[in-house]
């Protein structure tokens, strides 16, 4: 038995598939996409913890500013809690976005649906 490059039992080729229903059925309906596909970059997701909250639990983590004399997140000491500032800010142009690309938005009459025709 040597070796050759054409084996004894070629191998059918698999049938044609059809592609499944969801999928035709999708390529007709076209899925609305927002006029500015602008990429929505966060410069920071986490949320900016009250400093020292975690040390007690009377305390709100929502974010205070420290205003202690000798407070070290204050001072900005390297290793402690970071202070929210206006670096942290989004972009003008994809602030408040979804992240389908679009705006949230509430529709209370048919007139506010005219609107949002004329606006996109």
């Amino acid at each position: 038995f040597g070796s050759s490059l054409v084996s004894p039992c070629p191998r059918r080729a698999p049938p044609p598939r059809s592609k499944p229903a969801r999928q035709r059925a999708s390529s007709a309906a076209v899925m609305a996409k927002p006029a500015d596909a602008r990429k929505i970059v966060k410069k920071r997701v986490k949320k900016f913890p009250r400093f020292q909250a975690d040390q007690f639990k009377r305390m709100n983590p929502a974010w205070r500013k420290p205003r202690g004399i000798d407070g070290r997140v204050r001072r900005r000491f390297k290793g402690s809690t970071l202070m929210p500032n206006i670096g942290y800010g989004s972009d003008k142009r994809t602030r408040h976005r979804l992240r389908s690309g679009f705006y949230k938005f509430l529709v209370r009459s048919p007139a506010d649906l005219e609107m949002l025709l004329m606006h996109n």
